[in-house]
């Protein structure tokens, strides 16, 4: 899960990216940004 995890990471930076730049609106960037921090935050708690 690790190098999953890190690939899953860097989509959610290259994500935000596009959102600070206006290219995204903030209603689509949710979704995946609340999917990246339930897998981390479930994966440190184990």
């Amino acid at each position: 899960m690790g190098l999953v995890g890190l690939l899953y990471v860097g989509a959610v930076l290259f994500i935000n990216g596009l959102l600070l730049l206006g290219a995204v609106e903030a209603r689509s960037a949710a979704p995946i940004n609340l999917f990246v921090g339930a897998c981390r935050s479930s994966r440190r708690r184990s």
